[in-house]
């Protein structure tokens, strides 16, 4: 005497999953944002002080898991140079008013934060900007883990920076400076030629 058991719609199950997951991993790997999962060595309790939350978000918030792409932003190879590499390290420090006011938001905002900037440092210590989308996960009181999305915004800060400078020095200077469009309309006239004309 014998069982037989129909396994079909377990394998199937099986099947289905390991294909979600295999599509899970190419969209993450092919994303042009850097994607991550960071866990709570210790996790933090929901009902302490903002201020509080914010000092173990920096003792123990690692990099559990992320792209290649975010790997890169940081200036490292493959992912596995990012794993374990804590707030702090990639902060560059935790002085930064910028970042701390990020963790202000996220912590007020229910543990979500979108389209928030921070000021990190890559592994050679350089000065880097990111866009940041996060969502804080809680388990009875506590946050554990954080998953997130971020876009390096360097090069476009940099820009920025530049254009203000480029309008200050033309607004500073006594040289008349006028820009014109393809149909020589003026876009842009500095103090200088408003004073002459």
């Amino acid at each position: 005497e014998g069982f037989i058991n129909d396994i079909t719609e377990r394998i199937e199950t099986l099947q289905a999953l390991r294909k979600s997951e295999e599509r899970y991993k190419t969209f993450i790997a092919q994303s042009t944002e850097g994607i991550y999962r960071m866990e709570l060595t210790e996790p933090i309790s929901v009902f302490l002080p903002v201020e509080k939350q914010v000092d173990l978000l920096y003792d123990n918030c690692v990099v559990a898991e992320c792209n290649a792409t975010m790997a890169k932003m940081y200036g490292f190879s493959k992912e596995e140079d990012l794993i374990g590499k804590t707030i702090t390290d990639l902060h560059g420090g935790r002085d930064k008013v910028i970042n701390q006011n990020v963790f202000n938001k996220f912590i007020a905002s229910s543990y979500r934060i979108v389209g928030e900037e921070t000021e990190e440092t890559d592994k050679d210590g350089k000065v880097i900007y990111f866009l940041n989308n996060a969502t804080g996960i809680i388990e009875n009181g506590f946050l554990v883990r954080i998953w997130g999305t971020q876009t390096d915004i360097t090069e476009k800060i940099e820009t920025e920076r530049k254009m203000r400078l480029l309008a200050h020095t033309t607004e500073s200077i006594t040289e008349i400076v006028a820009v014109t469009d393809i149909n020589n309309r003026f876009i842009y006239i500095n103090k200088a030629f408003l004073d002459r004309f």
